[in-house]
């Protein structure tokens, strides 16, 4: 068959019948070789935010895919009757040096609404034995995901849960997994009534992602990402919040160490290794809860983390929140933990007011024809 028409007939297959699942899918883990990194960029209409707060992620993550030689596409919105008040990204860019083949503006409305939490609408990717044929996998309402895979040519498969159609559930910032299959981890709501220990072959994520088991760790945190970062199989960073951390006349609350220590237990309890191990969990502190007077804003300990963190190819993007000596901390414990790679700081102050970071704001397209290493430390 011709190569071209057998792409189109996988594409024609996936747009139409909205299921192309493949046989023995993988997929992989976030230090594996990525080629293309998606933003959405979003204006926050508020006179007092420091512009350049605001735009060093994009200026971050620009800089370390020019560097990486992988592409950037910055997806920012074409209604302006909708948005009004959208800045022309593209001078913004210039006027800080970034000019470069590798970042791509794209006027596109995807219905993502006001924040720019790219992670959590689809790109879900996976290769056909281990390395072979990509394919982007979405949930029904994962408009970027699903424009990207259409703007990049991949084939693309509309997933519909059997078991849990929860939409923090199948958000990409609640997704960890080690590019094996041997386990994802999820946080699951306290609120919500769901299941918190070990499942097997769990609907979607064994059916399209390849993936054995997954561990539902009931914590007052939305998403995984937010306190808990894989960077290789059997290593994680995990968040530390002592009570100092809080401020009696501004935080509600004081028990999410608690939490995150049940949540250690769980791991160490349930979870091993590909390669038979028990997972080492390395803490970061998070930084204290303050207040901004000029700003009039709160940032609150919880949503001051380290963890929240994006690792492209060998440049790592660690939030930081101009709180000493906690985000120098974060730094030179990535460097220790991660030698070889380059640690790169990025201001996420503004957006982690709304609970979001650097690992939040992105998500990445993987590598075509990867090399796939498995193999014990």
């Amino acid at each position: 068959m011709n190569l071209q028409l057998g792409i189109s007939l996988l594409i024609f297959c996936s747009s139409w019948f909205g299921y192309c699942q493949t046989s023995n899918p993988r997929h992989p883990a976030e230090w594996e070789e990525i080629s293309s990194v998606i933003m959405e960029f979003r204006y926050f209409k508020n006179s007092i935010i420091n512009w350049d707060e605001t735009l060093d992620p994009f200026i971050k993550t620009a800089k370390a895919c020019i560097d990486e030689g992988i592409n950037l596409y910055i997806i920012k919105p074409s209604n302006t009757s909708k948005y009004p008040h959208q800045a022309n990204l593209d001078s913004i860019l210039k006027s800080r040096n970034i000019s470069s083949p590798f970042v791509h503006i794209i006027s596109k409305d995807t219905i993502l609404g006001s924040y720019p939490w790219t992670r959590d609408h689809g790109m879900n990717f996976v290769y056909k034995n281990d390395v072979e044929q990509a394919y982007l996998y979405n949930f029904s309402e994962d408009y970027t995901g699903d424009f990207i895979a259409k703007q990049l040519i991949y084939p693309n498969a509309i997933i519909t849960p059997k078991i849990n159609n929860n939409d923090y559930y199948t958000d990409g910032g609640n997704f960890l997994t080690d590019g094996h299959g041997t386990f994802n981890i999820a946080a699951t709501d306290i609120k919500e009534d769901l299941p918190t220990s070990l499942l097997y072959k769990y609907d979607y994520f064994y059916d399209y992602f390849g993936i054995d088991k997954t561990l539902n760790l009931r914590v007052p945190f939305v998403h995984i990402d937010y306190f808990l970062k894989l960077i290789n199989e059997e290593t994680a960073i995990i968040s530390y919040i002592p009570n100092n951390n809080y401020d009696i006349s501004l935080d509600e609350y004081y028990d999410h160490q608690y939490c995150i220590d049940q949540a250690a237990i769980s791991i160490s309890q349930h979870l091993k290794s590909a390669f038979d191990r028990e997972l080492k969990l390395i803490p970061i502190q998070n930084a204290p809860t303050t207040y901004d007077k000029k700003t009039e804003t709160i940032l609150h300990s919880s949503k001051a983390t380290y963890t929240n963190s994006l690792i492209l190819n060998k440049t790592v993007l660690v939030p930081q929140y101009d709180i000493e000596p906690f985000d120098l901390i974060a730094l030179n414990t990535y460097k220790k933990t991660m030698p070889g790679y380059k640690i790169v700081g990025v201001n996420c102050k503004l957006y982690a007011q709304f609970s979001g970071a650097i690992h939040c704001l992105t998500h990445e397209i993987y590598a075509n024809n990867p090399i796939y290493i498995k193999h014990i430390r």
